[in-house]
């Protein structure tokens, strides 16, 4: 975390604060600062650290706000009777300083803010608003946390020399034991579902660690994708030696665009089993910076039996293009808990619009890490889930299957069936329910082995 006199502290800071103010929150109020929404070139350590600083002059003031930066990025202001003129001069330098960016200027259809978000948290919805969104931050942040490290603004940008001896050091570097794999799961019939498809995926905070420690990734979002084009080959190749990959069913691998007319991924593709299909995700930005690569691309893999998705989807993708005319196979949502609390936006009525453009057949609603959020996604239609709390259901139904159920715990299931290799899945002791596990229900089904 960038140092500065103005933060407080990070999430753990913001939960504590606010678990002190659940018996009498009356007066106080919240800001949050979205700026975990920005795009990535402008989530530089200095950046953030000015817009941190721009709070000075009220938290100087006699019992003056509390200002917390947690790991996720954004600003959350936390004050008992917070001037509001305050918040808004300085959001407005903030406005300022990140002006590039369009999130920055944006609003709702309704014409609210989606920036910048105030809570009074003496009225019962704001407080219950503020609580859900103060989980998802602290849940973020811990990912980010996870996957990059404590945010450090010591770290080094990357650049097109850094990058370069990046690229070099893959070359020698085993990608295989850090490639993971999250089911995705169809309702067939609550409470019943299956798996439908298993993506592939590396853990970056693992390859940070061995080629990358104290290099931000993402402050460069052109060289970043120079590096994550390389990673794209570092996976395949890996990948098509595999025979836990082989062995599924489906597989869906996230790639860039230009991957997919690459000699790697030609070779990956023939190296495939005929029975096996293959859903390629595209992340939203790519796609919409050249849909015409996009819409190349889609034709081509269903051409060969295979299908895509546009992943990184949010309701706000709404308002800058119309998904429904890209006729992707499948659409990934991240569940976000607005879309249940609705204060200074309606995301509700945002996500409801994007499911309504697209269809709820179509779309895959990630990061479900409560049942609240497969809940909420199944009263609207939707029937494909992934997240942790989907992971729990598999694992359960997986120590449920096993012959040796008491050589786990739930948790070390959940990690052992998550590695595509690696020394938890040597010392399991049932690698046919590890496997071969694909419906969750009453008792679990296995498919043949």
């Amino acid at each position: 975390m960038p140092q500065s006199t103005v933060v407080s502290g990070g999430a753990r800071a913001m939960m504590e604060m606010l678990g002190r103010l659940e018996a009498a929150p009356a007066g106080y109020q919240v800001a949050v600062i979205a700026l975990s929404q920005l795009q990535p070139e402008f989530r530089r350590p200095l950046l953030v650290r000015r817009a941190t600083d721009l709070f000075e002059p009220l938290v100087k003031a006699v019992g003056g706000p509390r200002v917390y930066l947690p790991d996720s990025l954004d600003i959350v202001v936390i004050g008992k009777n917070l001037s509001r003129a305050g918040v808004r001069l300085a959001a407005e330098g903030i406005r300022t300083l990140f002006g590039a960016d369009p999130l920055v200027r944006g609003r709702t259809g309704g014409g609210i803010d989606r920036f910048a978000r105030w809570f009074d948290l003496g009225r019962a919805d704001h407080h219950g608003a503020f609580k859900a969104l103060a989980d998802d931050i602290d849940r973020r942040s811990a990912e980010q946390a996870q996957a990059t490290g404590a945010w450090d603004g010591h770290e080094q940008p990357l650049t097109p020399k850094r990058l370069a001896l990046l690229i070099s050091d893959m070359e020698t570097l085993d990608v295989a034991p850090l490639l993971q794999r999250q089911p995705v799961i169809r309702v067939t019939k609550a409470p019943s579902a299956e798996i439908d498809f298993e993506e592939i995926f590396i853990s970056l905070s693992a390859l940070r660690k061995r080629v990358a420690e104290h290099i931000d990734l993402q402050s460069d979002r052109w060289l970043f994708q120079d590096f994550s084009r390389s990673l794209d080959r570092h996976i395949l190749r890996t990948l098509k030696p595999l025979a836990t990959c082989r062995g599924a069913g489906t597989i869906s691998v996230n790639l860039n665009l230009e991957t997919l007319t690459s000699d790697t991924f030609e070779g990956f593709v023939q190296a495939m089993p005929l029975e096996q299909r293959l859903i390629v995700e595209v992340q939203g930005i790519d796609v919409f910076a050249d849909i015409g690569a996009f819409l190349r691309a889609r034709d081509r893999l269903r051409n060969r039996g295979h299908r895509l998705l546009i992943d990184g989807l949010t309701p706000r993708t709404m308002e800058t293009v119309d998904l429904g005319q890209l006729d992707a196979d499948f659409y990934k949502l991240q569940w976000n808990p607005g879309f249940i609390h609705v204060v200074d936006g309606d995301e509700a009525a945002a996500a409801r619009g994007l499911i309504g453009a697209i269809g709820a057949a179509k779309l895959v609603l990630s990061r479900v890490e409560s049942e609240q959020a497969m809940t909420w996604g199944l009263l609207c239609g939707i029937r494909r889930f992934q997240g942790f709390f989907v992971d729990t259901l598999l694992g359960g139904a997986i120590l449920g299957a096993c012959h040796d159920p008491g050589h786990c715990t739930l948790s070390r299931c959940i990690a052992t069936r998550r590695g595509v290799s690696g020394l938890l899945r040597e010392q399991c002791r049932d690698r046919a329910a590890l496997d071969h596990t694909v419906r969750i229900a009453g008792r679990a089904k296995r498919i043949a082995s």
